[in-house]
């Protein structure tokens, strides 16, 4: 690269610092020199309103050559008067500004462009400054340089494979670093020496194999035991990196043959083939080894175990490197099947006796490598029927089972060990979350969608976000994945809206700069994959849009935010238009953000050319460019950049590995259908409206019932009397409009004075509910009552503190709901005055207000939603496991008899009372009864949850601090009261009933047999509003005590702003408004809780309007469309 930029006039202000700098970039010390820049830059133009223009020139091109050698090529940090922040290709365009034709600032463009391998932009940038250069010796070196780009953009396509393939030389490369005089410990060469460490173990493992299988002219074969295979399950345990193929000896036999005899030897010598054929199950297997050990002891049992468990490990990899999803994932499973059960049969038995495999570390690498599996058989999937072998709830459950473990054993302190056994499963199960998420983030039901393409989900996509980029900050600076796992996490944070350009510039530097570490000992790493592809592409609008700035760019500027990021299909875009004129013009103007950018691909591309996202996310979506059908075919072949598949694995003879192990049919399973439309509003044609009432049609299933007696199974059936209790429910079709229409208008105005007044009565009985309860144990107890004492006296003492008891956790229940108020800004007129007075309402019964009223927020905007409400969501018959087993006992068509405990009234009994006293701050802790695609840790009050976006974080702190004030005053208050029993009596006790009216409360408001629940292709707000009812609590106490919160919920669903005083005259608007589409009841709460509990058990899997079913899968109720007008203002006969 030529120097920087030298002459300059003497008389220039900035003319020492340029020196200084120009110095320190000969010196190679490349921050320093762009800091000298930077400062003279500014003091260029502090000095002179009229700065000389070349000077500037020289100073943005000299500052672009040192940020270009620190790979900082999207860099915008250092904020200052002007012009601190400039990326390199920011600084270039400025300089060539400032000096039209100037072939250096031209060629500084074509220096950052080849710095990120855009070789098209760099030869493209050569040349143009070759056409402008001022000297002949600078017209060769640019079109030198041309050259080179070109013959790099020509060798890029067709060269991948070859250098990933190449990347298991890697240990040479790592040889030569450490005799070099390298510290692999100082140099933070973790990765690598984790991979040559598995490398070299595989590379013994192969010699061993090479030498001691003989196959003889006869066919016969002679090999060794123990086996190598165990010593290379070893290998691929640690680092599956130090996998490799050598060539071998024979060219007759190669070595991927010699492994697959030696994995058939071992079968037949250990007796292994009985355990390997598809009836058989782990339990069963272990049982089988189980009794071999009372017989004859460990000795063989051991040896025979490490066989079968380290070989069908072994071949269940070779699958996964061939890219054989399926089989992978079914022997992992077995193996894991084998681990689990014979670490829980033997676990008073000794290491030394059952052998290393049962170890800890081995079973959670097996996971991991199952994770991977299920993750790249999603990926590939192109039919639901494909991935229904890779269960995404399998998928999160062994993630979280992943974290857990890693949580509770811990590996020896040794960089390789806890790099291999702690780090790489912990980044796998992250990696695992964030799938899952952006696999959610992206079903129909979650997108926003437009004629051209569409938006995913942007809170999941937000938080597949965080959790990539959690998983690139674990990864050590050398390894291959940290740069992956940054650029998809900066990705899916564009698709989700929000980044700034300072953000985007300094993210997308971090992330190119992660690149560079590793390929100094695993080789050239493949850039073409989709997410990289979309953050340049995004860097690149950023920059343009910029530009318009030149040369003098403001930070406001910077501050600018990108629109979340939408899909566009190249072949929907209709000629001569842009997607954003494919958008409707209330869409295009709700889009938050500053500078619109899409992400534009081929549709057929998206599946057709996926390949292994296992360790390298290499898919492409081709923003602008794609891959050649040569490349693509390579792409397809290449599992892990320093693992060779099919190239080497697959010779005349091709490897066979063990059958594969499928798990039990009734395992969970759940499968997203392809839904008919993905966002509410855009379902208003009669097309859709056919569409959706032909996928809310039920499904008849025939099965021939050999008991049946009769023609009509329904009057055989005694049980058929029980369904459908309630007439049809008719889906309502109305308008926001028209239902807020119904209501006065006076009753949306708010009084914070008027609702101050209900929050002084509510503590003034607080206070004279424990002023009467501080003189319950000197007037009346067993021993020294004033008035009754004795048995008497005992009785009475406990009665009345039942009484207060149940008089203040009414009291305290109603500052609640007078805090809930202020969370929907139904206290005032006054944000302030509403979230000042929640918090403190909230904090009294520790309730962390912000946290609970942003995910409150969200339930208010998706109620009734299957996929996106937060509270009291519906479990799905998949997940109750609600199908035909061996525990249940089918006693008419569709009907079964649950399990007899789960279904007995003293069970259900048990789990009720725990719901209600336990089940709000096990809401509050544990996300209980929320969406079960939530991780398990998810709660409210860490502010890194996945309720929370970044900017909650500071009013998530602030609720955690005023929870821990109050327990601080709680403390003060038994020290002065006598201690924790004088808390537990006089706020405890009242805080759990508090609990119990609170989950009562809520859970009867929205689970009744009656209430629909809505998929994604059937639900608006109004129709979720109405997935409500109203009932009265105990009489006077819900109107008074708790204000009106249960017999007003449907009014206050449909505006949550009018105040409680009001809800009473809206609650009868509405009434007569909405006639059938109103639900209420006057049954006892406590009759329709228990009616509730048993009824309401699960709802089906699929379907538009959904209700509850019982445990004999009966639904109390069915519904039915409205008709609908023609849409087009004609009406159709």
């Amino acid at each position: 690269m030529p120097p920087p930029e030298t002459q300059a006039a003497n008389r220039s202000p900035s003319n020492e610092l340029r020196q200084q700098g120009n110095t320190a970039f000969s010196s190679s010390r490349w921050q320093e020199a762009a800091d000298l820049y930077t400062q003279a830059l500014e003091r260029e133009l502090g000095a002179s309103a009229s700065a000389d223009k070349e000077t500037l020139a020289a100073l943005h091109s000299n500052r672009a050559a040192a940020r270009i050698k620190l790979l900082q090529l999207d860099l915008g940090k250092l904020p200052s008067r002007i012009l601190n922040g400039r990326p390199p290709l920011l600084d270039a365009a400025a300089a060539e500004h400032l000096r039209p034709g100037w072939s250096r600032a031209i060629a500084r463009k074509a220096e950052a462009h080849t710095a990120l391998q855009d070789c098209a932009a760099a030869q493209a940038s050569y040349t143009a400054a070759a056409d402008v250069a001022e000297d002949e010796a600078s017209r060769s070196r640019f079109s030198t340089c041309a050259g080179s780009a070109a013959a790099s953009l020509a060798g890029q396509q067709t060269t991948l494979l070859g250098e990933a393939e190449a990347a298991v030389t890697f240990a040479d490369r790592y040889d030569k670093f450490v005799r070099a005089g390298g510290d692999p410990e100082k140099d933070e060469m973790i990765a690598a020496a984790t991979a040559v460490y598995a490398w070299t173990m595989a590379a013994k493992a192969f010699e061993d194999l090479d030498d001691k299988l003989d196959v003889k002219e006869s066919g016969e074969v002679e090999a060794c035991s123990p086996s190598p295979v165990l010593d290379l399950a070893d290998a691929i345990v640690t680092d599956s990196r130090g996998f490799h193929l050598p060539k071998g000896k024979s060219h007759e036999v190669p070595l991927s043959e010699k492994l697959r005899l030696q994995l058939a030897w071992d079968v037949r010598v250990f007796e292994l083939d009985r355990f390997l054929k598809p009836p058989a199950v782990p339990s069963d297997v272990i049982d089988s080894f189980d009794a071999q050990v009372e017989r004859e002891g460990w000795q063989k049992a051991k040896v025979a175990l490490a066989h079968l468990i380290r070989g069908s490990f072994v071949a269940a990899f070779i699958n996964q490197v061939q890219l054989r999803a399926a089989e992978a994932a079914s022997q992992y499973r077995f193996v894991l099947g084998l681990l689990s059960e014979g670490r829980e049969r033997w676990k008073d038995v000794a290491e030394e006796d059952k052998g290393s495999t049962f170890r800890f570390t081995f079973e959670r690498k097996v996971k991991m490598y199952l994770i991977d599996t299920l993750v790249d058989g999603l990926f590939r999937s192109t039919s639901p029927e494909d991935a229904a072998r890779f269960p995404l709830v399998e998928l999160q459950s062994l993630a979280e089972e992943l974290m857990d473990d890693c949580n509770k054993d811990k590996v020896p302190d040794d960089p390789v060990s806890t790099f291999a056994f702690q780090v790489q499963p912990i980044v796998s199960a992250g990696k695992a979350f964030a799938f899952a998420l952006r696999t959610r983030a992206a079903l129909p039901q979650n997108r926003i969608e437009f004629s051209g393409g569409h938006w995913i989900d942007c809170g999941l996509s937000r938080a597949a976000a965080k959790m990539y980029n959690t998983a690139g900050k674990l990864l050590p600076r050398d390894d291959p994945e940290k740069a992956i796992n940054l650029f998809n996490s900066l990705a899916f944070d564009l698709r989700g809206g929000g980044v700034t350009f300072q953000q985007l510039f300094e993210r997308a530097a971090e992330a190119e700069a992660a690149l560079a570490p590793p390929e100094e000992i695993f080789g050239p790493s493949p850039r073409s994959f989709d997410s990289r592809r979309l953050v340049r592409h995004a860097c690149a609008c950023a920059r343009d849009s910029l530009a318009a700035h030149l040369p003098a760019i403001p930070e406001s500027a910077f501050a600018q935010v990108l629109k979340p990021v939408p899909t566009v299909f190249s072949e929907r875009m209709p000629a001569g238009k842009t997607w954003e004129d494919l958008l409707e013009p209330d869409l295009r103007r709700e889009l938050p953000g500053d500078l619109a950018v899409a992400e534009v691909v081929d549709e057929g591309w998206i599946r057709g050319t996926c390949w292994a996202c296992i360790h390298f996310a290499c898919r492409s979506r081709a923003l602008e460019a794609v891959l050649s059908e040569n490349a693509r075919t390579s792409l397809a072949r290449l599992h892990h950049p320093l693992t060779p598949s099919a190239p080497f694995l697959s010779p005349p003879h091709p490897l066979t590995c063990f059958p594969p192990f499928f798990p039990p049919t009734d395992q969970p399973i759940r499968v997203s259908q392809p839904s008919t439309r993905a966002h509410p509003t855009m379902a208003s044609t009669v097309r859709q409206r056919t569409a959706a009432k032909a996928a809310a049609a039920p499904r008849k299933e025939k099965e021939h019932d050999v008991l049946a007696s009769s023609d009509s199974e329904e009057e055989q059936d005694p049980l058929k009397a029980l369904e459908k209790t309630y007439p049809p429910f008719v889906v309502p079709n109305l308008t926001i409009k028209e239902v807020l229409g119904a209501i006065p208008a006076h009753c949306f105005e708010r009084s914070a004075l008027r609702s101050s007044t209900y929050v002084v009565g509510d503590f003034l009985m607080v206070a004279a509910l424990g002023y009467a309860a501080y003189h319950i144990e000197p007037a009346v107890s067993f021993e020294g009552g004033k008035y009754l004492d004795g048995w008497a006296g005992f009785a009475a003492k406990w009665a009345s503190w039942l009484a207060y008891w149940t008089l203040q956790g009414w009291v305290m229940t109603g500052i609640w709901i007078l805090g809930h108020e202020c969370g929907h800004q139904a206290f005032s007129t006054s944000k302030t005055i509403n979230n000042t007075m929640g918090l403190f309402l909230h904090s009294f019964v520790l309730v962390p207000y912000h946290s609970w009223r942003i995910s409150h927020a969200k339930h208010h905007a998706a109620t009734g939603h299957l996929t996106r409400d937060e509270v009291f969501v519906p479990r799905t018959k998949s997940f109750r496991k609600a199908q035909p087993t061996g525990k249940k006992l089918k006693v008419s068509r569709n009907v079964e008899i649950d399990e007899l405990l789960e279904d007995a009234p003293v069970y259900r009994l048990g789990w009720l009372l725990v719901q209600q006293l336990f089940g709000w701050p096990a809401y509050l802790f544990t996300n209980a009864s929320g969406q079960l695609w939530y991780p398990k840790w998810t709660n409210h009050f860490d502010p890194s949850s996945l309720v929370f976006d970044a900017r909650h974080r500071g009013q998530v702190l602030i609720s955690d601090a005023f929870l821990v004030g109050m327990v601080g005053l709680l403390t003060l208050f038994g020290s002065y009261m006598g201690g924790v029993s004088a808390v537990v009596k006089y706020y405890v006790v009242p805080y759990l009933l508090v609990n119990h009216w609170l989950v009562m409360i809520t859970y009867l408001q929205h689970t009744d047999p009656q209430l629909p629940h809505y998929a994604a292709d059937m639900w608006n707000f109004q129709r979720g509003a109405l997935c409500t009812i109203d009932r009265n609590l105990l009489g006077p106490v819900g109107p008074y005590l708790m204000h009106g919160i249960t017999e007003t919920h449907v009014a206050h669903h449909i505006s949550s702003k009018i105040p409680h005083y009001h809800a009473w005259e809206a609650t009868e608007a509405l009434k007569s408004f909405l006639g059938e589409h109103y639900h209420a009841t006057d049954e006892n709460m406590f009759v329709s809780l228990w009616k509730s509990y048993k009824q309401c058990r699960y709802v089906e899997d699929e379907g538009s309007v959904l209700f509850y079913k019982d445990a004999f899968g009966r639904a109390r109720r069915d519904f039915v469309l409205p008709d609908v007008p023609s849409d087009s203002g004609v009406d159709v006969e």
